[in-house]
């Protein structure tokens, strides 16, 4: 499943707003879209009215950090965001491949939309299979604590998933414990991590996991051989570890991914090949990301990009 449009219509913060993610080639959504715009313009807040009318109509149950409003003079606050759907999820929802999702807040009286039942039964769908689209958010302020660790458990944290909350990457660690044990033993899984791990953090090998401090934890290794703990690794490897642990212990494919500031803790120079690497990590994936970073904006096509006023 991607997204092809969103409208806003008197949504307070954004406005009234068509926003094309379509390639006009194809007329398929495109595989990555970068929204931008100076700061203040609404590009976090666009990703906050998608994940808020998903979570209205099809909820995994978060707690989302605020619910969209009707703008200063306006009735109503409306969203409609254009889903389409693949042949494998249009075999189990049968219908048209493009429908409609439709949300109304601050109407009154107050008057549900008739959504498409099939749409909002795929939206719900949580489960760590790859073939099972999901909706994921990277919040802009996500960070890897070694501190925080909880026990390795995807489907419990389907509430987390779409919220701004570090908890929901607290059991990467024991994510990998459970991989280099074999817990975890989906075919392939070890050493597609080993190689995607490589790619976004390329100063730092996954080495498996010590007893010295009594308890199993993850190490790494530098490039002279040098042995660190997940609490040692630098921010950016921090970032590159949370992404992978995230799309492989989740099962990111076929999947709509919101990314704030993917550009987090990276050189300027690091940001677009971090995005194409990410872009590689399922398959089928939609990412929408939104950024500031220049050199993001100059590596994709104009009409891949989505500026805000």
């Amino acid at each position: 499943m991607k997204i092809a449009r969103v409208f806003t219509t008197g949504v307070e913060r954004l406005g009234d707003r068509q926003i094309d993610l379509t390639s006009p080639a194809s007329g398929a959504p495109r595989d990555l879209v970068v929204i931008t715009g100076p700061p203040g313009c609404g590009k976090t807040a666009l990703l906050d009215i998608l994940v808020a009318a998903k979570e209205t109509a099809a909820p995994y149950g978060a707690r989302l950090p605020w619910t969209p409003r009707a703008a200063l003079g306006e009735a109503a606050a409306k969203i409609q965001i254009d889903w389409v759907l693949s042949p494998d999820e249009i075999a189990l929802f049968p219908g048209e491949p493009r429908r409609t999702l439709e949300v109304i807040y601050d109407a009154q009286p107050a008057y549900p939309p008739e959504n498409d039942a099939g749409l909002i039964a795929l939206l719900q769908r949580f489960d760590e299979a790859p073939d099972t689209g999901k909706v994921e958010y990277f919040h802009a302020e996500r960070r890897l604590s070694g501190g925080l660790r909880m026990v390795s458990g995807v489907r419990s944290e389907r509430a987390l998933r779409l919220e701004a909350n570090d908890r929901k990457y607290a059991g990467i660690e024991a994510f990998l414990i459970d991989l280099h044990l074999g817990v975890d033993d989906r075919p392939g899984l070890r050493d597609r991590f080993q190689e995607a791990f490589g790619a976004l953090c390329p100063r730092k090998r996954w080495a498996g996991i010590s007893r010295a401090a009594g308890s199993p934890q993850a190490v790494f290794e530098g490039p002279r051989g040098e042995r660190l703990g997940l609490a040692e690794l630098s921010h950016s490897e921090k970032q590159a570890l949370l992404f992978v642990a995230t799309f492989l212990r989740v099962g990111l494919s076929n999947s709509v991914v919101l990314i704030d500031v993917p550009e987090l803790y990276l050189r300027s120079e690091e940001v677009v090949p971090f995005v194409r690497a990410l872009a590689g990590l399922g398959e089928n994936n939609q990412l929408i990301v939104a950024s500031g970073s220049h050199e993001l904006i100059q590596s994709v096509e104009p009409g891949a990009v989505v500026r805000l006023d």
